[in-house]
């Protein structure tokens, strides 16, 4: 997972994360593209880690 505060700021990642984002509880846009899933988030958001390699976004 690749983690930006804005997209559209052209900013660096504000963090790499290896593992698989499972479900998304907060409110959201997604969108399949090649490489995987982008996903806008459209409510402030916590990102959980559910174990090693799985994580989920939930509302905060």
């Amino acid at each position: 997972m690749t983690i930006y505060d804005c997209a559209a700021a052209q900013k660096p990642p504000s963090a790499q994360i290896r593992g698989n984002l499972v479900r998304v509880s907060a409110r959201h846009e997604s969108t399949r593209t090649p490489t995987g899933y982008l996903v806008d988030l459209r409510e402030p958001a916590l990102l959980v880690r559910q174990d090693p390699d799985h994580w989920r976004v939930d509302p905060a």
